[in-house]
């Protein structure tokens, strides 16, 4: 009962962090009494509530996140009826953990879960996965070469190749390629319906943000970088692992 009374609570009172504490420390220590089917939805609303915390810029819930995504692979909790996961959770499991470094055991982490995603998903994912790997490792010509095997298997595989390849066009100084890239980035995602409305404005403002800092490197107006940084702060549509990329960019340049 107290179990449950956290859980409404965490949902209806989601600033009082004691609640999702509360939640989380019991089903660590009791997840067993748990039918699978509830062991499934209390992970995703655990995973949840610290997707919606990092949203807010509150880090450190990165890290909760990554021990969540640790004890739902390792207790068997992660796939579904058919034994599968599925490419959504492949996804956010791996770039949970390369956001926080953990390159050793996302590596391990693709060797041993792509074979369980669908048939279908396994080559389009496991190319994408290595790309992320390779950017970590900042080995960007690696992660065109990956990004390149990438067969599209919705609209968001496509989004996240684009900023992928901007980025390492971006670390190469590949400033004409990437000029044109962004361009026609910036053509695909604003012409494309299929893209829902909140992700083509956040997409949209990522590579309108690339274009003035690729501008500044080719000016060197300075007053272009600190109104960047300034914007950025105060953005609320840009996705805000973008915003901490941008704001790591400008800092490299001020060095």
């Amino acid at each position: 009962m107290r179990f449950y009374y956290n859980k409404i609570m965490c949902a209806l009172f989601e600033d009082e962090e004691i609640y999702f504490r509360d939640m989380k420390l019991f089903f660590d220590e009791n997840y067993n009494v748990f039918d699978i089917k509830e062991q499934k939805n209390i992970i995703i609303t655990l995973a949840n509530y610290c997707a919606f915390k990092m949203r807010l810029g509150q880090e450190y819930y990165v890290r909760i996140l990554f021990e969540i995504n640790k004890f739902r692979l390792e207790k068997g909790i992660a796939a579904y009826g058919n034994g599968r996961i599925t490419k959504a959770l492949y996804h956010q499991v791996l770039r949970n953990a390369l956001s926080l470094n953990e390159v050793k055991w996302a590596e391990n982490f693709i060797k041993e879960y792509t074979p369980i995603l669908n048939a279908e998903h396994q080559k389009t994912m496991e190319a994408l996965a290595y790309g992320y790997v390779h950017y970590v490792k900042k080995d960007y010509r690696k992660v065109l070469t990956y990004l390149n095997k990438v067969e599209f298997i919705d609209i968001r595989d496509k989004l996240h190749v684009r900023i992928l390849s901007a980025k390492s066009y971006y670390e190469l100084d590949e400033t004409e390629l990437l000029i044109h890239y962004i361009d026609s980035s910036k053509h695909f995602i604003g012409s494309n319906d299929a893209i829902e409305t909140e992700a083509r404005e956040a997409y949209l403002k990522f590579f309108k943000y690339l274009e003035k800092i690729v501008h500044y490197k080719t000016s060197g107006e300075s007053f272009i970088l600190e109104k960047m940084r300034d914007s950025i702060d105060k953005d609320k549509i840009l996705r805000l692992r973008h915003g901490g990329w941008f704001n790591e960019k400008i800092n490299e340049i001020e060095k």
